[in-house]
């Protein structure tokens, strides 16, 4: 048991949506150098989706239920369950009314484990592939796009961004939510959603984008591809796999968690 002790844990928040978090321990699995079981990294998902309010809902103020507490519970879980550090594949529970209360919450409570920031960790990435000045096109919820969830961190990085006009936003939030074929609702993607998904980034790319972020975990589901029409397409999901493996493998290296 001492062994077992010693090693790093990931802990993973999922149900937001349910296979979003299922797709980042994918990847993590999938990325991990390993010859045998033993290889591969310890590792917790807690998907409890009926416990977490919707984040875009509550961000545009159509559900004053802030969906921190719930989040901030199943972080502890994973605290408990051993996890050291800790990421979620939900690209709107970033949004500063709901990550400002998740650390606030776990520092009341004395909550140790060590929470990664998926947009920060994604601005990192595309400011290392995109020369200062590039346009780089965001794809997301409504409520991703109306609360500039990417924006500060691109600019930071001398990046400009670009977003889809009213009604091509519209089409794409609806991509993601539509009861009846959205990618929320539906176990596999359908071509109509896919069309209206690459179509989108098409035209921030028209537009003079030379990098596409899918700022929704769903949308790596109808987009599952890494360039497109010449311009690179970043899935934030496969970069918080890489850096949970990175922290994972040397736990004594620097980390600055968000929650300090």
């Amino acid at each position: 048991m001492s062994g077992f002790s010693k090693r790093a844990v990931i802990g993973v928040v999922g149900g937001m949506g349910p296979l979003a978090g299922v797709r980042l321990v994918e990847h993590i699995t999938r990325m991990t150098s390993a010859k045998r079981d033993q290889d591969h990294l310890d590792l917790v998902l807690v998907s409890m989706p009926g416990r977490i309010s919707d984040r875009t809902e509550f961000l545009l103020g159509r559900n004053m239920e802030n969906p921190a507490a719930a989040v901030a519970e199943c972080v502890r879980l994973l605290a408990r369950a051993g996890a050291t550090y800790v990421g979620m594949a939900c690209n709107s529970v970033h949004a500063a009314p709901i990550w400002d209360a998740i650390t606030d919450n776990l520092a009341r409570s004395g909550c140790e484990a060590k929470l990664l920031h998926l947009i920060e960790e994604t601005g990192v990435e595309v400011a290392a592939r995109m020369p200062s000045g590039s346009k780089v096109g965001v794809l997301g919820t409504t409520g991703t796009v109306r609360s500039d969830l990417y924006g500060p961190v691109l600019r930071a990085a001398g990046l400009e961004v670009l977003y889809l006009d009213d009604r091509r936003q519209g089409e794409v939030h609806a991509a993601i939510y539509n009861e009846t074929d959205g990618i929320k609702a539906v176990a596999q993607v359908s071509d109509r959603v896919r069309n209206v998904v690459a179509q989108a980034a098409c035209e921030l790319i028209d537009n003079g984008a030379r990098c596409v972020v899918l700022g929704c975990t769903e949308l790596a589901e109808a987009l599952p591809v890494e360039n497109l029409s010449g311009a690179s397409v970043i899935d934030p999901s496969l970069v918080m796999a890489r850096r949970l493996i990175s922290v994972s493998a040397d736990p004594g290296g620097q980390f600055a968690a968000p929650n300090g």
